[in-house]
């Protein structure tokens, strides 16, 4: 499937392209480089004793302005009154983004401020809508040149939605047998991860995805030298010299139960 058959735009596309991302299927393969836990959201006042820790925080929003004409803060206060700053360097554009009362999660690398008592994120990765947020492990993709990460986000979201339709070389007797996921399953535990068991599942099946033309390709050189070798095989080799043992014996001493008559005078010593 095609990149602008799920919206992607010409412009858009020669950045995708850029990256060798062509496909819609190149995409769901351009996986997460790491994964960033906010399943669980904490109080200001516990970060104090955790400095440069990533984290979570709900707050609502209590002010906002622009630095120095180009600089975004953002002023949040959570349930327990503890203070939070969200600051975003060269990003103005974000203080029209933020509605005055409205509730919103905080997530990055959390600092504290002793002196304002609170704690401050510096460019936060995770800054979102409370309303219909789901709390969990936040992929973080590699950055693609004049491409916003909002943007990215979306087209793989878009993406996801049509992972059914990818074929998979391996059947499901296969993929049980080697103990991993499927491959739209593989998607969606590395995009959109529950718990780290799941991205633990689709790093495996990658592995096997990385491996397999390798292991193939091995296997095919291996029949084709076996079929062109002037050798006879090993197993063939002692089948036929089993065979030819036992016709002497029975010649020699009839003592087999092949049915051969036995020559005068054999004796059961004879071999």
């Amino acid at each position: 499937m095609e990149l602008n058959q799920i919206g992607v735009t010409p412009r858009k596309e020669a950045q995708f392209k850029k990256r060798g991302i062509e496909s819609v299927e190149d995409l769901l393969r351009c996986y997460p480089k790491e994964y960033r836990d906010y399943r669980v959201p904490v109080s200001v006042r516990t970060l104090k004793d955790r400095q440069d820790e990533r984290a979570a925080v709900l707050g609502i929003v209590t002010g906002c302005r622009i630095l120095q004409g180009k600089h975004a803060m953002v002023r949040l206060k959570d349930k327990d009154g503890g203070n939070i700053s969200a600051v975003w360097f060269n990003q103005a554009f974000r203080v029209r983004q933020v509605v005055l009362g409205g509730s919103y999660i905080v997530g990055g690398m959390a600092r504290w401020d002793e002196q304002y008592q609170s704690v401050s994120f510096l460019m936060p990765d995770l800054f979102e809508s409370f309303e219909g947020f789901r709390f969990g492990i936040k992929p973080v993709y590699r950055k693609i040149p004049g491409m916003s990460e909002e943007y990215f986000s979306s087209v793989m979201e878009e993406a996801l939605s049509h992972i059914d339709d990818m074929g998979d070389y391996l059947n499901d007797e296969e993929c049980k047998a080697l103990d991993v996921p499927n491959t739209a399953d593989t998607f969606r535990l590395a995009h959109l991860p529950e718990s780290m068991e799941d991205v633990r599942r689709a790093q495996r099946r990658v592995l096997v995805d990385n491996m397999y033309p390798f292991c193939r390709e091995m296997e095919m050189k291996r029949m084709q030298a076996a079929a062109e070798s002037p050798f006879v095989p090993l197993a063939a080799f002692e089948t036929r010299t089993k065979r030819a043992s036992s016709k002497r014996r029975c010649m020699s001493c009839g003592l087999c139960s092949c049915g051969s008559s036995p020559r005068r005078g054999a004796t059961a010593t004879c071999r």
